[in-house]
């Protein structure tokens, strides 16, 4: 995602990094998404619906995708307006130990009991793109 350097020492951090994941395309507008060659979003297509109830029916549909771009988009305007320096990484999603949102569980239970799995969002029912997943440990020592 964005990526942003200053050197204003007016800041109480250094550079902040925010880990985000790929969950905020789950907020965003279906119609606008874009894919590479071989089916994956692109960065572009991170963009929430103008239409106020479809952003609240996303938003209610997956609270932490949205909160994800939330958080993503104020850091790009703190930086816009204020030259906040930050680093927005957009990740897969995050696997181990301590994982809350029981995305791990559903997954390994679908793997238990042989049911095709797949990157499919709602109303996409011909996305065939590979799930992208990465271990926490691997994000921390990163």
């Amino acid at each position: 995602s964005a990526s942003s350097s200053s050197s204003s020492s007016s800041w109480p951090v250094g550079h902040y990094i925010f880990i985000s994941t790929d969950s905020v395309y789950m907020a965003c507008d279906r119609k606008r998404f874009t894919r590479d060659d071989q089916g994956r979003l692109l960065e572009e297509s991170a963009v929430r619906p103008s239409d106020p109830w479809e952003r609240d029916a996303l938003h209610e549909a997956d609270e932490y995708g949205s909160f994800k771009k939330a958080l993503e988009t104020a850091l790009e305007e703190a930086y816009e307006q204020q030259q906040f320096p930050f680093t927005s990484l957009r990740i897969p999603d995050v696997f181990g130990p301590h994982e809350n949102t029981h995305r791990q569980a559903r997954l390994l239970n679908k793997l238990a009991a042989g049911v095709s799995i797949g990157t499919s969002l709602p109303g996409d029912l011909t996305d065939t793109s590979p799930l992208g997943v990465v271990f926490s440990k691997d994000v921390a020592d990163a």
